[in-house]
């Protein structure tokens, strides 16, 4: 079969995954009636929801409302300090990229001392993804693969359903750094977390990675993952161009 050129990937195109799940008000309106969340706030950040769904299930919900209420501060202090209009999902890019750099770095360690200060909880460990999603967006990839992973550890029992959304942004910095076989690795454990409402879309990404890294057999032994509803419409175009010509040769003769 033989190779097509591939496009260069875009930096951090992957961590589009969970931005997803704020713009598809459908499926996270599913995603959450499938959950008993007492629903505390109206937040359209992937944290809140989240956050929220812990704190449900949690002995400590004081302080667990204590953290998460800091998490939504600090949250919406950067969204204001980017720029970003009130109740927009987007957050755009500031004309000035020294101010830009600067504004992340600060919230680098605010939600890193809010993480410091809610050991334990649900809130702190997605204190921890949203700092590394900045170390990341810096070029700091080795320090946001440590806070993903270090989030995920640090999730408590009422959190693990949770642990899909730090494996999808460890991924994505494993994909920024071109390290393909490792990314593809990562989104297919995040597409087999229970409950993952983005699962077709880590299947997709996986595949995707896996053809970036010349893995074939890997790539082909996902065909049978990619039937299912919704998943290929997650690829991009020259991926779903592979993945027909793929099909083509599992069906000749």
């Amino acid at each position: 079969m033989a190779r097509r050129k591939r496009p260069k990937q875009q930096p951090h195109s992957a961590a589009q995954t969970l931005d997803v799940l704020e713009s598809r008000s459908d499926r996270a309106a599913n995603w959450i009636s499938e959950n008993p969340l007492p629903l505390l706030a109206v937040g359209i950040v992937v944290l809140l929801v989240a956050a929220i769904w812990g704190i449900a299930s949690q002995d400590d919900r004081e302080e667990d409302l204590q953290a998460s209420a800091e998490l939504s501060a600090v949250e919406a202090d950067y969204r204001t300090a980017m720029g970003a209009a009130p109740g927009s999902v987007e957050i755009r890019e500031p004309a000035n990229p020294v101010a830009a750099r600067s504004i992340r770095e600060d919230f680098v360690a605010q939600f890193t001392d809010v993480s410091a200060g809610a050991p334990g909880t649900v809130a702190g460990a997605l204190a921890k993804l949203e700092a590394g999603k900045l170390e990341q967006e810096l070029g700091h990839l080795e320090s946001a693969e440590t806070l993903f992973r270090a989030g995920a550890e640090s999730l408590p029992p009422a959190g693990e359903a949770l642990e899909a959304f730090f494996l999808v942004r460890l991924a994505s910095a494993h994909e920024a750094a071109s390290d393909w076989a490792e990314a593809a690795r990562i989104y297919l454990q995040a597409s087999q977390v229970p409950g993952y409402a983005l699962h077709e879309a880590a299947v997709a990404d996986a595949f995707r990675c896996y053809l970036e890294a010349d893995d074939l057999e890997a790539a082909r032994s996902l065909l049978p993952l990619l039937e299912g509803d919704g998943t290929e419409s997650a690829l991009p175009s020259y991926v779903s161009a592979r993945l027909a010509e793929m099909r083509a040769f599992e069906k000749a003769p």
